[in-house]
């Protein structure tokens, strides 16, 4: 492969590059003071009606380098704009003003406005075997005044990104109708697969009515259209599985049928939508829980103090029959009852009965023994209440429902995902099965618990194929608060997302938590995102505080400049780090989502063969 450096052509300056044709408007020039993050303007005199704050602005920068004297294309995002008239400061002049109401020759004429512009990177032109593109450097010298500013156009940004890959357009920068905003939206494999080479972890924070779960689904759009990266979206409160999204807003939004698009059919919404009743519970200890759950143990008399402590004992003592093969979570009533457990060499034990024993160990040595000849009691009195709940417990660990149907078991559905590259959601409302909201708690902890077994187990075999996989949170502030309290399952949830968050980067397992608020979730989280896209409304409180801490002060005041969505119609995020693909600062810039699905596709013809055909009519008839 070819490749030379070049200096722009003579016109450049001109806001002409490249072959000439492309030529843009210069709306200011470069002011004082600059730094190599940071430049100030004057807008020139044609533009000082034109909106600029949050406009995506090019400029050339004249460098003395490794590679001789060349110039470097320099993008950066208005973060403040302000107009100021010296004479109308003037406290001799606001008496004459406040009679007449202007000033001869000075009122408007004398306007000047000035801006500061947030450098989001340096490109240099390269020849790479025989065609121009734009690669990515670093700006070392800070902009010298004078130097002409022009705005960036759609066809600038298409020249730009044309070189690179793994990229999508999640919107338009702010205030501009057609120059796309884009984002990396890779796998997490090999870099030389055209991966990231390693997980990366996000948040997505926005108030009910910003539009978060809108981008957030927008974004895993884009991220689907890599067959090797599996997507996994836990959906506690079924909005993803409902599909459910911008419901009596007027904006159009599938999120299926751009999930379907966007893989390329890999996703298959009956199929690949998995509710509670479809999947296949396993293990001892989750079997306990959901007697818990349906009061088996209040039926069998235990008190509310002592029924996590007995549950506790049940759980052991189902765990250590289940490895030696002697019970199965399968088991109904009537064979747990016949069933004799061997405890010495000689001697059997009915199972209600070591039941009822190891159960009583959460009461005091002193009326233990009276406890568990009350609860075998129980158990052994025509009490249809622990029959019914037993067997019911029972169906939920049965590979095929009661209409015959096969059930997924947790391990299949992280399996086909985590290392298969497969789209699921599972819709873990508990609502499907009868079970109470605490229930999901204890569930998510255990579908966290099976994904770092696989991962870890995967991470340490050089042999076996590594980890591919973003798991993605809704309403993320209820599993991972600040302050769990004395819940202690909610506490042991918290903590595991904690460390996951930490430890599987490297294993290529990567998190997405959407979330209301920044303030309620665990700051350990926050300060280990890797990229952050905050919605219109977290301006004030503690959440401005967050925003202005981790993105800087001037990037906040851009951000609360934004407007209320319900307001204004229009949807605006600012978004920072690593998703970023413009420069490699990861610098925050704001940007407007897109009305309805079919505009985002459309952007994004280049990233799934789905998308490049001529019309994109007919996309939501795909095979379901």
């Amino acid at each position: 492969m070819s490749m030379q450096y070049r200096p722009f052509a003579a016109g450049a300056a001109n806001g002409i590059y490249g072959n000439g044709s492309l030529k843009r408007s210069e709306v200011a020039v470069v002011g004082s003071p600059n730094t190599v993050i940071e430049a100030q303007f004057d807008v020139r005199n044609a533009h000082l009606q034109t909106p600029l704050l949050g406009a995506l602005l090019s400029l050339t920068v004249p460098v003395q380098g490794h590679f001789g004297h060349e110039e470097l294309l320099v993008l950066g995002q208005v973060a403040r704009i302000e107009t100021q008239n010296r004479w109308h400061e003037d406290a001799s002049l606001k008496n004459y003003i406040k009679l007449h109401g202007s000033l001869p020759h000075l009122t408007e004429i004398g306007d000047t406005t000035t801006g500061s512009l947030h450098i989001v990177g340096a490109y240099r032109e390269t020849i790479k075997s025989g065609a121009l593109v734009y690669e990515k450097t670093r700006l070392a010298v800070p902009p010298g005044s004078g130097l002409k500013v022009f705005q960036v156009d759609k066809q600038l940004i298409e020249k730009i990104m044309a070189s690179e890959f793994g990229y999508g357009y999640l919107g338009n920068f702010y205030g501009t109708l057609d120059v796309p905003a884009p984002v990396l939206v890779r796998h997490f494999g090999p870099f030389d697969q055209q991966g990231c080479g390693e997980a990366y972890m996000g948040g997505v924070f926005g108030p009910s009515g910003s539009g978060k779960s809108v981008i957030a689904a927008s974004l895993i759009s884009l991220w689907s259209h890599n067959p090797q990266r599996g997507l996994l979206i836990l959906d506690p409160q079924s909005e993803f599985a409902s599909n459910d999204f911008g419901s009596g807003t007027g904006f159009e939004f599938n999120f299926h049928q751009l999930l379907i698009t966007c893989s390329g059919g890999r996703f298959k919404p009956r199929q690949h939508i998995i509710s509670l009743d479809q999947l296949c519970l396993e293990g001892a200890e989750m079997f306990v829980q959901v007697l818990v759950e349906k009061g088996f143990f209040k039926a069998l008399g235990v008190s509310k103090q002592k029924e996590s402590d007995a549950a506790e004992y049940a759980a052991q003592l189902l765990g250590e029959l289940e490895k030696q093969n002697v019970w199965e979570t399968v088991m109904d009533w009537d064979k747990v009852n016949a069933l004799q457990v061997r405890v010495h060499e000689r001697s059997l034990l009915p199972f209600a009965q070591l039941f009822s024993h190891h159960i009583a160990n959460a009461y005091a040595i002193k009326g233990r023994e009276e406890y568990a000849s009350r609860f075998l009691e129980s158990w052994q009195g025509p009490h249809f209440t622990l029959s019914h709940i037993w067997n019911e417990t029972v169906r939920l660990f049965c590979p095929i429902d009661a209409q015959g149907r096969s059930r997924i078991s947790v391990f299949k559905v992280l399996q086909d995902t985590i290392l298969g590259g497969q789209i699921r959601i599972l819709d873990l409302n508990p609502q499907r099965i009868q079970m109470s909201q605490r229930f999901k708690l204890y569930l998510m902890d255990f579908v966290l618990r099976k994904l770092r077994q696989i991962s870890y187990a995967h991470y340490r075999d050089q042999e076996k194929e590594k980890s591919n996989c973003l798991i993605v949170l809704d309403e993320a502030g209820r599993f991972i608060p600040q302050h769990p309290g004395q819940d202690t399952m909610l506490a042991s949830l918290c903590k595991g997302l904690t460390d996951s968050v930490k430890e599987l980067r490297k294993m290529r397992c990567g998190f997405l938590f959407i979330t209301q608020t920044i303030a309620e979730i665990q700051k350990e989280i926050y300060r280990n995102l890797h990229f952050r896209i905050y919605g219109v409304g977290l301006g004030v409180g503690s959440d401005a505080d967050h925003i202005r801490a981790r993105e800087g002060d001037d990037a906040f005041e851009l951000y609360r400049s934004l407007p209320d969505p319900r307001l204004s119609h229009t949807y605006s995020f600012m978004i920072s780090g690593a998703l970023i693909a413009l420069g490699s600062s990861g610098r925050p810039m704001v940007i407007e989502g897109f009305s309805n699905g079919q505009s985002l596709l459309e952007a994004n013809r280049h990233i799934a063969p789905a998308l490049r055909e001529p019309a994109l009519t007919g996309i939501g008839e795909l095979a379901l």
